[in-house]
């Protein structure tokens, strides 16, 4: 669970405080995303099953997307202390620098002022938040004081466009914390992002590199002109260096006193290799305690599980439906602990493995309104994770043995660092810090190049590790990083973390058990969900987004017999997003650049006048797609679906409002039908991209004529000339 929901800490999520940091990630990015490929609402509620789960496999990317920038400026980052409390500041609204903003901020949040949140916010959040006319909510002098008092300790600017305010909350009951504010420079002012809590000036700092470091662009590969000399020393030290993988973790769990198994959540065959290691005759002697990313305030019943004297699955099911608002529902993993009830069995009381549980708490039972919630989200989870191991490794002196720990890659890396030199300070970053860098091995498996919101943007180097595995008939290996040319390559899994380093510098090994094209996503607990539990999912659901699961996920009814449906888009399938469409070729390394789509992009691009037959038909198809469409059934309130798209949804990319061209062309065609299309020939307009001139003639006499652009872009139905603009007949009265 290495973020998304599993981000490292959270501001207030409500509509006075837009968003915290995770959050803003993931909702810019899927409406960047979204946006981009023309996706409908029922659409995105078809994949809710597959991002609210898919999105915790990386760590925790930046607040917003935006264009690279090279990293050699000097004036990448200027930092400067302030020193001064918010209520030292003059009353009027300033938005001049970032703290006087921070200060304008603060006092809206102590006069409770819910309507002032979209003029004091960028404008591409301002309609997520409350309205001009919202009501002034009441807020408690005590709280009110905790704003006003803040001290803003430092300010950030990264490009002179973003900016991170720090500053010392002084609260009664809570004591010191550290409020990390977002703004951004808009129209020539400071304005709201988003904030968050965090526990030390360091971490918030470390959250503000991590934010920015999208913008620094990182190193591409440089193209391979002879690709099998290239390839040769890899397959060479797979041969000379790999092993078996579970002779060589074995060697690691004896040889250190922490092992850390970076995983790709709901994996069925790496739990089976999990349940492999257990199962070893040497394990137990080896490894005394297991530390796994799951909520540490139900340790009482894994603990009853372990010692029970027959398999009560159901007090590990229990634990699981606490691990997310929908639960964990990962029959995978349950089998995992299954098997270490099964080993304790042989073994001596003295000997027997424990499991220890090191996550944030989720005690749903205590949490009613979201102010509940906050006190449990509002942590750094990877400093948290590494506090609870490193305290129940000093409970426990007596045990001499190693243990292993089973956390998410994001949460995994041991020495990475940002754009500005900071630590990408992740769960094994600390705890090498505190045990020792001869004391921590770290695994990574092998998985897809992802991003925080499930998008899987490609393989590790382009296809290069993929293209060494195929070299050695695909069978499982597991080797080291720390030498050879694997361990040598630039760090890419996580492209959202834009971190800097190779990948000896994240991992100690890798671990390779076979191909991941259609891996199989775990399938579901059976009896996890019940009538009474889904009620249970649609309270939790509501005090995170103030609907219920029939409105939020479009549930045909509120019992397990819906979610279990809802749920099994993705859950004991085919991963959807790890197809070949999605994870590109395995030679993409061949060409270079900084993905497989980016290549292919510029590839087609490139050779563009070879493929005008190819705009031309793509025209084609999208103008007779418009001409032929039903419109009655888009104008009659029903969102279209993946079986029923609008023509332009996925093919045409409006200037903006794709929603209100839809409606433009249903209304207009329906009264006014298209009777002919023309096209001309193929040429590149200005921006260089191949363009089809048109002519659209309707019943009535009427013309409507123009030229279509076209990119070539790349979705999970693979790649296609895109049009853009070029049919934006909704926006005429706006020339």
């Amino acid at each position: 669970m290495a973020s998304g929901m599993c981000a490292m800490q959270s501001g207030p999520d409500s509509e006075l405080n837009p968003c915290w940091p995770a959050d803003l990630a993931r909702v810019h990015r899927k409406r960047r995303l979204w946006r981009r490929l023309n996706m409908t609402t029922s659409l995105v509620r078809r994949l809710l099953p597959l991002i609210c789960v898919a999105s915790l496999l990386s760590a925790a990317p930046g607040w917003r997307a935006g264009t690279a920038s090279p990293e050699a400026d000097p004036e990448l980052l200027r930092v400067y202390g302030v020193g001064r409390r918010v209520c030292d500041f003059p009353e009027e609204e300033d938005f001049s620098t970032p703290e006087a903003s921070y200060a304008v901020i603060n006092r809206v949040l102590a006069r409770g002022e819910q309507g002032a949140w979209r003029r004091i916010s960028v404008k591409w959040k301002a309609d997520r938040l409350s309205p001009p006319d919202a009501p002034t909510e009441e807020v408690p002098s005590e709280v009110a004081r905790v704003w006003l008092e803040a001290e803003i300790v430092e300010v950030r600017i990264f490009q002179g466009r973003y900016a991170g305010v720090i500053a010392k909350l002084h609260q009664p009951t809570r004591g010191e914390r550290i409020d990390l504010r977002h703004l951004e420079m808009e129209d020539g002012r400071w304005l709201n992002v988003g904030h968050g809590f965090w526990g030390s000036l360091e971490e918030a700092r470390s959250w503000f590199a991590r934010s920015c470091g999208e913008y620094v662009q990182r190193p591409g590969r440089t193209p391979v002109d002879d690709p099998d000399s290239y390839l040769q020393p890899f397959v060479h030290f797979l041969e000379s260096h790999g092993e078996e993988p579970r002779s060589f973790a074995m060697k690691a769990l004896a040889d250190h006193r922490l092992v850390i198994m970076g995983e790709w959540h709901h994996r069925p065959r790496y739990w089976a290799f999990n349940s492999s290691l257990v199962t070893h005759p040497d394990f137990p002697e080896y490894v005394g305690t297991i530390y796994m990313e799951l909520p540490s305030n139900d340790q009482r019943l894994i603990d009853e599980f372990l010692a029970g004297g027959e398999c009560h699955t159901h007090l590990v099911i229990q634990m699981l439906r606490d691990v997310l608002w929908m639960g964990w529902p990962d029959q995978a993993m349950l089998d995992f602990f299954v098997t270490v009830w099964r080993v304790n069995r042989d073994l001596e009381s003295t000997r027997r493995l424990r499991i220890v549980l090191v996550d944030m708490q989720r005690p749903w039972q205590e949490i009613h309104h979201k102010d509940d919630w906050k006190k449990y989200t509002q942590v750094s989870r990877d400093r948290q994770m590494a506090d609870n191991t490193l305290a129940d490794m000093r409970e426990h002196p007596r045990d001499n043995r190693h243990s292993l720990f089973i956390v998410g890659v994001g949460h995994t890396m041991l020495d990475l660092e940002f754009f500005d030199g900071s630590p990408v300070a992740s769960a094994g970053w600390y705890l090498r810090r505190e045990l020792g860098p001869e004391s921590v091995y770290a695994f990574c498996q092998h998985g897809p190049v992802g991003t925080n919101v499930g998008q899987t943007d490609g393989r590790p180097c382009l296809g290069l590790f993929d293209s060494a595995f195929a070299a050695i008939g695909n069978r499982p290996v597991a080797f080291p990083l720390t030498t050879g040319p694997f361990g040598e390559q630039p760090f890419d899994v996580l492209s959202d973390l834009n971190a800097r380093g190779a990948y000896r510098d994240g991992y100690s090994a890798y671990l390779y058990l076979g191909p991941i094209d259609h891996e199989i996503f775990s399938p579901l607990i059976p009896g996890f969900y019940t009538d009474e539990f889904v009620r249970e999912l649609d309270r939790r659901y509501r005090i995170e987004s103030n609907v219920g699961l029939v409105e939020g996920c479009g549930l045909e009814r509120l019992d397990a017999e819906s979610f279990i449906a809802w749920m099994s888009y993705v859950w004991g399938k085919p991963r959807p997003d790890w197809t070949a469409q999605l994870l590109g070729p395995t030679d993409a390394w061949h060409r270079g650049g900084r993905t497989w789509k980016e290549a292919l992009r510029e590839e087609k691009h490139a050779r563009v006048t070879e493929h005008f037959d190819e705009v031309l038909a793509a025209a084609r198809t999208l103008l007779e797609g418009i001409r032929d469409a039903d419109y009655d059934y888009f104008l009659g309130g029903r969102e279209p679906d993946l079986s029923h798209p609008f023509p332009t949804v996925g093919r045409y990319m409006a200037n903006t409002r794709h929603d209100l061209l839809i409606e433009w062309i249903c209304k207009t065609f329906r009264q006014n039908p298209i009777m002919d299309i023309q096209l001309g020939d193929v040429f590149l307009n200005d921006d260089e991209l191949p363009t089809v001139p048109y002519k659209l003639t309707l019943r009535d006499g009427a013309v409507l004529a123009g030229d279509l652009p076209f990119e070539y872009l790349i979705d999970d139905e693979g790649g296609h000339w895109h049009g853009k603009w070029g049919l934006d007949w909704h926006l005429q009265g706006e020339r």
